[in-house]
């Protein structure tokens, strides 16, 4: 599995960003983190077939069903 140089700048940063969830199927990697300060959460998805890769902002309550269902929900940040 890949991931994007940004996303591993973010989680090895000092404050860094936590990842508390990841999956993949069928060519669809999906990462929930999480940053202790600010308490932020962010989805981060990528596909791997076509290289392109999304961030989702969602609130905070709503971080696992954006993990679990990422292309129905919230406006999509390019990475």
């Amino acid at each position: 599995m890949t991931r994007s140089r940004e996303l591993i700048e973010l989680t090895t940063r000092p404050y860094a960003w936590r990842e508390l969830a990841s999956r993949q199927s069928g060519g669809i990697f999906v990462g929930l983190y999480w940053r202790p300060r600010g308490n932020g959460v962010f989805v981060y998805v990528k596909d791997e077939h076509t290289g392109e890769s999304f961030v989702l902002e969602p609130p905070r309550d709503a971080a696992l069903a954006s993990f679990y269902h990422p292309y129905a929900t919230g406006e999509r940040l390019p990475v």
